[in-house]
């Protein structure tokens, strides 16, 4: 089977799992060689601005805790952590090989944590269930085409994320706010990614898959402070862009193993 039949297989593979996978974004790896032209430059210009926005579900990051001093769940691994992310997005690529990328937005988050051994402030049956409210995100990387053939592209992405320190997160304990709880709530994440995948243009359509090396590291502070951070290192994903128009393309990103994920996007030249 030629590489485009095995992208073909793939591509649908994602359409069937785009449904039921609900994980850091690294979009297409074909990003920086999709858009031919701007809409205030010529054809294949040797440097282009693109501009955007990014919608980012993530509906499970495997996480377990640091900390000696709080202990839920099963081995200290938190039951459930999501976060939705909502930014704009700026990228400069040069000869399409090279794109260096910014995203700016809002984040929020939300965990669960079944407590493992009871007490009297977290009997049976009880959990921990933390929300912060939305608060500035950024996201700053950088996309490489090392090799082409054709319209099939390899290449690298490499992202870092982050939430700065904020005191807006609330405590709730079975969705209760917790009684005890009357010192600022602090809520911060450092997330980065290294990222390798294949992808090729098939008429209006870029399908694209491949592997990433994560690290998350998050932190709360409240009457104790407890630190996060992701269990598992390496996830993958699949995922596809539609070109609109030689300026425009839309696209779509599942993310998973590692995390459980979902993204769309949309970006035009200039």
């Amino acid at each position: 089977m030629s590489l485009g039949g095995l992208l073909k297989n793939f591509f649908a593979i994602f359409v069937l799992f785009i449904s039921y996978l609900q994980a850091t974004y690294v979009g297409n790896i074909a990003s920086p060689a999709i858009l031919e032209k701007g809409l205030f430059s010529e054809e294949d210009p040797w440097i282009k601005v693109q501009t955007g926005y990014l919608a980012d579900f993530v509906s499970d990051k495997k996480l377990i805790s640091e900390s000696t001093t709080v202990d839920f769940g099963d081995k200290k691994r938190v039951n459930n952590f999501e976060i939705i992310s909502n930014m704009g997005n700026i990228s400069v690529t040069f000869r399409e090989r090279l794109e260096l990328y910014g995203n700016l937005g809002q984040s929020s988050a939300k965990i669960l944590w079944f407590a493992n051994s009871p007490n009297d402030i977290f009997p049976e049956g009880k959990f921990l269930n933390i929300e912060t409210e939305n608060h500035f995100s950024w996201i700053v990387g950088a996309k490489v085409i090392l090799l082409q053939f054709g319209k099939t592209y390899f290449g690298t992405d490499f992202s870092y994320f982050r939430i700065p320190t904020t005191k807006r997160s609330i405590f709730y304990l079975n969705e209760e706010p917790t009684p005890f709880n009357t010192k600022p709530q602090f809520f911060s994440l450092r997330e980065w990614h290294l990222a390798f995948g294949l992808a090729s243009s098939m008429g209006m359509f870029t399908p694209y898959l491949g592997a990433k090396y994560l690290i998350t590291r998050i932190r709360f502070k409240s009457d104790s402070t407890f630190t996060l951070k992701n269990r598992l290192n390496i996830g993958y994903f699949l995922g596809t862009s539609i070109s609109v128009h030689q300026k425009f393309f839309l696209n779509a990103e599942a993310r998973f193993y590692d995390e459980l994920a979902y993204s769309v996007s949309g970006s035009a030249a200039f």
